[in-house]
């Protein structure tokens, strides 16, 4: 991804506010009396509210960046669960993520060894600076979630209506699998903590 030069400000287009251009050419022959009309030609040409807003400020359209968000969308897995059950495996071939917990496996969540390089890290140094810290996972950063959120959003709005479309609908179903396995395991541990001996 190219670098944003901070001291600018971008207008990213978004899915919804693309530029629309119609072009229409449509012939319109009649007859009468024995003499045709002359050829009519209609083009129309407009331009969204944000487009047109942003030219008039003067404000780059940063297009490659949204064509690179655009990218990642497209990009499929081969299941919605793929990437979190490949995990799972204990013997498997991991490719070197930004942040470790991207390559975390089961044993390595529970027992918290993938943050062993940060300590090892602090340990050496004696205090951690931002840059020794690991960027965000690409799986829990805003943009992922964001545009999963909107196309949900889309979605509902598809099937309902924007009349009866529900926020709340949409925000359970944007967070019901990890809340219903978090309540699943909170309950396995609270069961094995009052079966266990005192």
């Amino acid at each position: 991804m190219k670098d944003i030069d901070l001291g600018k400000e971008y207008v990213i287009p978004s899915p919804g506010y693309r530029n629309v251009r119609e072009r229409a050419g449509s012939e319109h022959f009649q007859e009468q009396e024995g003499l045709k009309f002359q050829q009519a030609k209609y083009k129309v040409e407009c331009q969204d509210a944000l487009e047109t807003a942003a030219r008039a400020e003067g404000l780059p359209l940063d297009i490659s960046m949204h064509s690179q968000l655009r990218m990642l969308d497209e990009h499929h897995h081969k299941g919605k669960y793929h990437h979190g059950l490949n995990l799972l495996k204990p013997i498997r071939t991991t490719s070197k993520n930004q942040h470790p917990v991207d390559n975390a496996g089961l044993f390595s969540c529970m027992t918290f060894s993938w943050l062993t390089p940060l300590a090892r890290t602090a340990y050496k140094k004696g205090e951690l600076f931002m840059d020794d810290v690991w960027p965000l996972s690409k799986h829990e950063s805003s943009d992922v979630n964001c545009r999963r959120l909107e196309r949900l959003w889309q979605e509902e709005l598809k099937e309902t209506g924007p009349e009866d479309a529900s926020l709340r609908r949409v925000v359970w179903i944007f967070c019901r699998t990890r809340l219903i396995i978090s309540i699943v395991c909170l309950m396995i541990t609270q069961l094995a903590g009052f079966s266990g001996p005192n």
